[in-house]
């Protein structure tokens, strides 16, 4: 009786079948006529979009969703923003995030943020170079940067935010508009603004998470702070904020002692620093870098099936490792933390460094540009000694 059914129901709503006016329903003599005669009989399938209704964005689409979307879980922060010039504080009890920014002095290149979100720790570093501002901040699964771009900057990286977000962990490119005292980020499913004494914030949580809100916030506070101190602060001596550092060292092959199998040193008379690595008769490296009178021993274990290097001395310890095609350093040397990429580039091996940091290693030469305050000359000289080691083989 069910099939029965179907084929009615099926009979009267095909229009291409029937002439103009619903038919009359059929009697039970006029159905088994129908199944009698079936093979004659054309079926018309009901068209598939009165079938369906229900919408098929795309995932992309859900990207753009405004704060209006009636399915946005919108979050707003107020924060008031109270300290001096070398500290500030900021939270919003209700949503349960707050941020605290240090730093030693007011001219100091490093302001340390805590961000107490996901109780995430995040690390803030400015670096100034000319007329052009650059800031970076780098903490757990995040890596971002600042540049100045005209009155604006750009801020580019990518934040690990986790599944429950539309973002995820993708890379991503904000505008920070500079208008006044005040600075902002308006993208859609996203506001923060900082005028100097107080953060607001309005952001669609299914896009943007707590911990990525907080991390803008204490960078644009960080920012604003920087532009608002006095020219004359911003500007110190050698040796103090901002100090560049131009190397070049050209490549000399020296004589091995008993117990090595080869032997490279590079000097910079200019900046009195000197690399010296000596490979050892079991695979291993030892060596010395000189920097203006300091001097680091350092010893090199190398795993050779690994292909990783343990470079120890009393002020650094590094570890090199290959993955892929690519050398990743990582470790402190000089009581910084480093984490720089090693690729082969063209017959050079050139390293991938934050912003204002160029390295390069030829058969020739070693070159280098960083700032001073973040990267110190005795840790350019250990990463230095670990292309040399690269050069030499592993």
């Amino acid at each position: 009786m069910k099939i029965l059914l179907t084929l009615v129901m099926g009979a009267a709503l095909v229009p291409s079948v029937f002439a103009e006016g619903l038919p009359a329903l059929p009697s039970l003599d006029e159905v088994k006529t129908q199944l009698a005669g079936q093979a004659d009989m054309k079926y018309v399938p009901f068209p598939r979009e009165q079938m369906y209704t229900k919408s098929t964005k795309p995932r992309e689409e859900y990207k753009t969703k405004s704060m209006t979307d009636p399915y946005a879980v919108t979050i707003k922060l107020d924060m008031d923003i109270t300290g001096d010039a070398v500290k500030f504080e900021a939270s919003d009890l209700f949503e349960s995030v707050s941020l605290d920014g240090k730093k030693k002095s007011a001219t100091d290149a490093e302001f340390t943020v805590t961000v107490e979100s996901d109780f995430t720790l995040v690390r803030t570093r400015s670096y100034k170079k000319g007329d052009k501002t650059g800031y970076m901040v780098m903490g757990d699964d995040m890596n971002i940067s600042v540049r100045s771009f005209g009155p604006d900057f750009t801020l580019m990286g990518s934040i690990e935010q986790g599944d429950d977000s539309v973002i995820g962990s993708d890379n991503f490119n904000l505008i920070i508009k500079k208008e006044g005292g005040k600075l902002s980020i308006a993208e859609s499913g996203l506001f923060i603004e900082v005028d100097g004494k107080k953060i607001t914030a309005e952001f669609d949580r299914k896009l943007v998470s707590r911990r990525v809100v907080g991390v803008l916030a204490g960078m644009m506070v960080t920012v604003q702070r920087d532009l608002a101190a006095p020219a004359a602060a911003a500007l110190p001596s050698k040796g103090g904020f901002g100090t560049m550092k131009d190397l070049r060292m050209p490549l000399m092959t020296v004589t091995p002692d008993e117990d090595e199998t080869a032997k490279l040193q590079a000097r910079d008379m200019f900046e009195n620093l000197e690399i010296t690595v000596a490979k050892l008769d079991n695979g291993d490296f030892r060596g010395a870098v000189y920097a203006d009178g300091d001097i680091l021993s350092f010893d090199a274990k190398v795993d050779s099936k690994r292909k990783i290097v343990r470079f120890s001395s009393f002020d650094a310890t590094l570890t090199m490792r290959l993955f892929g095609p690519d050398y990743r350093i990582y470790g402190r040397a000089d009581g910084k933390d480093m984490d720089l990429t090693v690729k082969k580039e063209g017959g050079k091996l050139v390293v991938e460094a934050p912003i204002f940091t160029t390295i390069e290693a030829s058969d020739t030469e070693i070159t280098g540009q960083f700032d001073e305050q973040q990267l110190p000359v005795k840790g350019f000289g250990a990463v230095s000694a670990l292309l040399m080691m690269i050069q030499m083989g592993l």
